[in-house]
Order: structure tokens, then sequence, then C-alpha cells
């Protein structure tokens, strides 16, 4: 019964948040692009180049771990 009080919660949120967009969209002077609007700033598809690039840099802040040790930290965290 929780699962379907939380379902109806959030479809009750998601309702009134389109009412308040709809509102705030009918007054302003300019429409923006939906693809802005939806959160796709460049509505084109990313080339593999970008994607290496975005990899490249993550891979430089994030930490360096093995599948051993990842193993490890998972089976510790489950208590085994």
């Amino acid at each position: 019964m929780l699962g379907a009080r939380t379902r109806l919660e959030r479809e009750r949120e998601d309702r009134i948040e389109a009412a308040w967009m709809i509102a705030g969209l009918s007054r302003v002077a300019k429409l923006p692009r939906l693809e802005r609007l939806l959160g796709r700033e460049s509505g084109k598809a990313v080339g593999p180049a970008a994607v290496g690039a975005r990899l490249a840099a993550l891979n430089k802040v994030l930490p360096t771990i093995t599948q051993e040790e990842w193993r490890a930290r998972v089976e510790a965290s489950r208590g085994r």
C-alpha cells in the first residue's frame, strides 16, 4: 500500500508541476525551444570524440579501483 500511496503522491505532484509550468509559459513573451525546456541544450547527438573527452575527464578525477577491490567492498557492505 505504501508503494501505491507514493505513486499517487508523485502523480499528483507531477500534475501540479505541469499546471505551474503551463501557467508560467503562458505568460512569457517568447516560448523557449523544447530542447532547452527539456534540458537538452544542443538537441544534437553527442559524437564519439565528445564522449571520449568526457570519459577522459572523469578518469582523471575519479579514484582508481580494481575489480577485486570493488568486490571486497561490496561483500563487506553485505556483511559477508
